[in-house]
């Protein structure tokens, strides 16, 4: 499983952005979030009220 995972992550290649983040920041006058929703597939949970 290990060797799986890092096959995986070698497909992912990270690139610099010319905008930092406190520039969108200052633009937007937006933070970023994440919102990791985990559960049963059908369970309802893709319905975000």
């Amino acid at each position: 499983m290990h060797t799986h995972l890092n096959q995986i992550s070698c497909q992912f290649v990270w690139h610099k952005c010319s905008v930092e983040k406190s520039d969108r920041h200052d633009f937007l006058q937006q933070r970023g979030c994440v919102i990791w929703i985990t559960g049963l597939s059908g369970s309802g949970l893709f319905n975000i009220p």
